[in-house]
């Protein structure tokens, strides 16, 4: 039978070694949230005065402005008509407004799951080192089942966080793909 808690003490090491190495990347969210959202606010605010500039002129036609009141001068109709218009004509702008919104949140859902995943990892990953290291050196005997459970647990982890970054990277190519096709 191989020596477990040998293999115990490599693989949470790696792991914990690993996960602090990581951290400063992708768990300190200030400087990657510049990096990948950069442009993207811009790119918002331009499709939100587009947008606000093709209402305008939709409207125009049909509402008269005259000492701060506005009044519509002809019959709701042809208010709702030129509403139809715009929101007919300017679809595709709308819907990329909102697929780059949500784009923009679920990027940062997964980099708020992966830096708590990687600080759960780096906290879990310590606790198992150390009390490895400790049950060695004290010549308390864990059970093998125990160490299983701990290899299981440390490789749930690592796989959340693996699939956080995945999806991070997935948002980050949408939000850049629809970045390119607004500015």
């Amino acid at each position: 039978m191989p020596d477990l808690w040998a293999a115990s003490v490599a693989f949470h090491g790696a792991l914990l070694v690993g996960a602090i190495a990581f951290y400063p990347k992708y768990g300190d969210k200030t400087d990657i949230i510049d990096k990948s959202l950069k442009g993207t606010k811009e790119a918002l605010d331009a499709l939100l005065t587009y947008l606000g500039r093709a209402l305008a002129a939709h409207i125009a036609p049909v509402v008269v402005g005259k000492d701060r009141d506005i009044k519509v001068t002809v019959l709701g109709e042809y208010f709702n008509d030129s509403i139809s218009d715009f929101l007919t004509s300017e679809i595709e702008e709308m819907v990329m407004y909102r697929r780059l919104v949500l784009a923009r949140n679920r990027w940062s859902a997964c980099s708020r799951w992966l830096s708590r995943g990687l600080l759960t990892l780096i906290g879990v990953e310590a606790l198992f080192t150390l009390a490895t290291v400790v049950a060695k050196i004290t010549t308390y005997s864990i059970s093998v089942k125990l160490l299983l459970w701990s290899f299981a647990i440390s490789a749930i982890l690592f796989g959340v966080c693996l699939i956080c970054l995945v999806g991070m990277n997935h948002h980050h190519d949408q939000i850049s793909k629809y970045r390119q096709d607004i500015l």
